[in-house]
Parts: structure tokens; C-alpha cells; sequence
């Protein structure tokens, strides 16, 4: 199914829950007013609760693997000012403190073709956790792509035929030198997650040293979201603290 036919059935049947609701709370007892009593609603009013029922039920199974067809809304990202010893590269400071988070560098056995990026893993919350640093000068819709479709290689090297049983998370990591408006949008709409899938995008612009992390508001797997924001304010803070050491 293409992501327009997706996108026309997930607003199909929120436009068809919204309309049951206003049929039952609003029009069912105007007409009621106008018409005077009925003998019996139900021949109306139970198939519009069962198609109401029905339309949030499906929508609610379909949303993990059909809602990012939906537009993302705009939500304003988080951001962060790094402060670390400018002796070395915020490169260098961000793999120490991912390290030191418990994170192993992660080396495909077989080539993965694309892009050039560094993968860290470490199983956490019954989850594994991969952050991915991909450094570029510019952002491209094309770099976003590549580095999720490398991400999906790298899961299943690890996991094989058994990737559908586990839980994975994915951290994306730009380093870059200008922003644009691709880096600006990555980071500035709502993350639609996915079922046993989850990701958590974000950017640091290398000459100010700011680090810019995609927000979800609401939707499905929000409670993994917010274990991927710690990780990345954990991540954050050792670099900060790289400082005093």
C-alpha cells in the first residue's frame, strides 16, 4: 500500500470516529427535539456506536504501522548547549561520553554500503539501543534515508529472522556544519513511532556546539521516547562533565 492510500485510510477512520461522536452527542438529539419522541433510536443510534467502536479499534492497530503516513505536526525541538574542552572535537567528546553510557562500538560483519557511519549499541529496558553518527556537511533527504535503511541492515545482521520477536530503538546522530530546512524539519515535527520500532532523531550543529533533539507530544510509544530523551540528556551531561575531569 503507497503512503498516500495509507495516509486517506488512517484519516478516513478518524474523520468516521469524530463523525459517530457528533452523531450521537449532538445530531440524535436535536433531531430528537425537532421530531419529538421516538419509539426507538437503536435502529440508529447502536450500528454508529459499533462503527465508532470499530473505526478506533482498527485505528489503534494500525496506527504503529501506518501513522507515520500521517502529517507530522510541527513541534519544537529540544536544544542543549554543549560546553567541553575545545582542544579536541565535539566528535571525539561525543564517542567518549557515549562509551562511557555504556554503549560498544558496533562493527558490521559484512560490508553495508551507503553512507559513512558509526553504529554503538547496548541493551537497555529489555531494548536494543543503537546510536548511529553519520557527520556531513549539509543534511539531505537522501542521508535520512540511507542511514535508516543502513540501520535496518545492521538489525538484521544481528538479529536475522528473529528481528520481528525484538524490541529496537534507534538513535540517529547528525554532526553537521549548516543547517537547512531538512535538519530543521528532522527536528522539528512529531515522531511517529512504530510497533517494536522506535526512533528518536536529532543534530548537532558543529560551530555552535548546540544540540538539537526531535520531541514527540503524543501518539504511540511514548514512554520509549522518553527512555531514548534520557539517554541522549545522560549523553549530554557526561560531555558537559568531560570538563572538570
Amino acid at each position: 500500500m503507497s503512503k498516500k492510500s495509507k495516509e486517506i485510510l488512517m484519516k478516513s477512520l478518524i474523520c468516521i470516529g469524530i463523525g459517530s461522536i457528533v452523531l450521537l452527542a449532538f445530531i440524535f438529539p436535536i433531531l430528537s427535539v425537532f421530531l419529538g419522541e421516538v419509539d426507538d433510536w437503536g435502529f440508529v443510534a447502536y450500528p454508529t456506536m459499533a462503527i465508532f467502536f470499530a473505526s478506533g479499534i482498527l485505528f489503534i492497530i494500525l496506527l504503529p504501522y501506518y501513522g507515520s503516513a500521517l502529517d507530522q505536526k510541527p513541534v519544537k525541538a529540544e536544544t542543549y548547549e554543549l560546553t567541553y574542552p575545545s582542544s579536541e572535537p565535539i566528535l571525539v567528546h561525543l564517542e567518549k561520553a557515549i562509551k562511557r553510557q555504556g554503549y560498544e562500538l558496533y562493527l558490521p560483519k559484512n560490508s553495508i554500503e551507503g553512507i559513512n557511519a558509526t553504529f554503538y549499541c547496548r541493551l537497555r529496558y529489555w531494548t536494543l539501543v543503537c546510536i548511529s553518527i553519520v557527520v556531513v556537511d549539509e543534511l539531505s533527504k537522501e542521508t535520512i534515508v540511507e542511514i535508516n535503511k543502513k540501520y535496518k541492515q545492521l538489525i538484521d545482521e544481528i538479529y536475522g529472522y528473529k528481528k520481528s520477536d525484538r524490541v529496537t530503538a534507534h538513535i540517529s546522530l547528525f554532526l553537521i556544519n549548516k543547517e537547512n530546512a531538512i535538519s530543521h524539519k528532522l527536528v522539528n515535527s512529531n515522531i511517529v513511532q512504530h510497533y517494536q520500532r522506535f526512533y528518536l532523531p536529532s543534530y548537532i550543529l558543529d560551530s555552535s556546539g548546540v544540540f538539537y533533539v526531535a520531541r514527540q507530544k503524543s501518539g504511540f510509544g511514548t514512554s520509549k521516547y522518553r527512555q531514548l530523551r534520557l539517554e541522549i540528556r545522560e549523553i549530554i551531561q557526561r560531555i558537559k562533565n568531560s570538563g572538570s575531569l
